[in-house]
């Protein structure tokens, strides 16, 4: 297999055809909202609870960032602590235009530490709360605290806000108590979707990246569009929230996801694709037929040794709270488990202003 820089693939190499991937929502109504005004207005915590040891290879880092992107962080990191870009790790990443808290891992081995106070990076503090042996993987956290602000213009008559505010509450309380589907949002397909765009041609033109964190990056968002593009066509159905013959167990997800108990074995999947094959059913025969136009992708994922994984398609929040200032300003703290997109939760019910960047993986 050919080695490549995408920028150099040639324009006619780029794809005629793409997954129907943009996530459906619930309400076909919706209501316009402004978002993001101000990085204090989409607050992010990581929760997980890492197994300390003094004597592990890896310092683990709380690192708290406003308005500044993940990867790049991790890489200032790195240099400051002298080691390599791979050595520094994390759970997953965390929007730009936000206040955000994750955590991270830099391998140091038996070497001393840097003075982490040292370390001054615009808008980023660092704070080191010991050793643990294992370098931390995507997906490693067990969820994110959300803190988001939602505006939206004053109605003109203003016996029209109540009505709007308790249609607001009546469909947050809904996906409170059953659920939301459990899609990916924009953040993973990058701005006007370029990642899709881009990982199309790329799988297609039959190379490998030289840039392992971009194809990281261009196989997650393909495969996403894809599971979407499954979600929407259930949505469709109206059995996106219901088993169908062939459906795959995803217990041990689901509770991560927010279901507990016996409902977690009644939550169907989607499927993040890895090969050509698909399983049995009626959600098989879907899926195939969804994918059909793209063997020669479906193929590449192969040889590229992607394994195929099914996602639920059901999200529920752990915790789902909010708050209204006047008839216009909502605050939501929000609760979700590791690959979930509050962005996903919020377009159930609002239009958003904001252009999609980097959210927190599902890894």
């Amino acid at each position: 297999m050919r080695w490549c820089c995408l920028n150099a693939l040639p324009e006619d190499t780029m794809p005629l055809m793409e997954p129907d991937y943009h996530a459906l929502p619930l309400w076909e109504e919706r209501f316009s909202a402004s978002w993001k005004a101000v990085p204090e207005d989409f607050r992010v915590d990581e929760l997980a609870d890492f197994e300390r040891d003094p004597k592990g290879e890896q310092v683990l880092l709380q690192v708290s960032k406003r308005g500044q992107n993940t990867h790049w962080v991790a890489r200032e990191i790195a240099r400051f602590a002298g080691v390599r870009d791979f050595d520094v790790a994390y759970c997953g990443l965390k929007d730009r235009q936000a206040v955000t808290r994750q955590w991270m891992s830099v391998y140091l081995g038996a070497r001393p530490e840097p003075d982490w106070s040292q370390c001054r990076l615009p808008e980023v503090q660092i704070l080191p709360v010991g050793r643990t042996r294992r370098k931390l993987r995507r997906g490693d956290h067990a969820g994110n605290r959300f803190k988001i602000v939602i505006t939206m213009e004053a109605l003109e008559h203003e016996a029209e806000n109540q009505p709007r505010r308790a249609e607001i509450d009546r469909r947050l309380t809904v996906l409170k108590r059953d659920g939301y589907p459990n899609a990916f949002g924009p953040q993973r397909f990058g701005r006007e979707d370029d990642n899709v765009r881009r990982a199309l041609t790329w799988l297609k033109h039959g190379t490998r990246m030289k840039n392992r964190h971009l194809q990281g990056v261009y196989l997650s968002a393909i495969r996403a569009a894809f599971f979407n593009a499954v979600l929407n066509a259930r949505l469709r159905q109206g059995n996106w929230n219901q088993l169908l013959t062939g459906d795959v167990p995803v217990a041990a997800a689901a509770a991560e996801l927010g279901w507990g108990g016996l409902s977690a074995c009644l939550v169907p999947s989607g499927v993040l694709p890895g090969d050509a094959r698909f399983g049995e059913g009626e959600k098989g025969k879907l899926e195939e037929q969804i994918m059909a136009p793209f063997q020669e992708v479906l193929a590449q994922l192969h040889r590229l040794g992607v394994r195929g994984q099914n996602r639920p398609l059901v999200a529920r929040c752990q915790a789902l709270d909010w708050e209204w200032e006047g008839m216009s300003r909502l605050t939501l703290s929000i609760t979700l488990g590791k690959g979930c997109y509050a962005s996903s939760l919020l377009e159930q019910i609002f239009i958003l202003d904001s252009e999609g960047e980097e959210s927190d993986d599902d890894h």
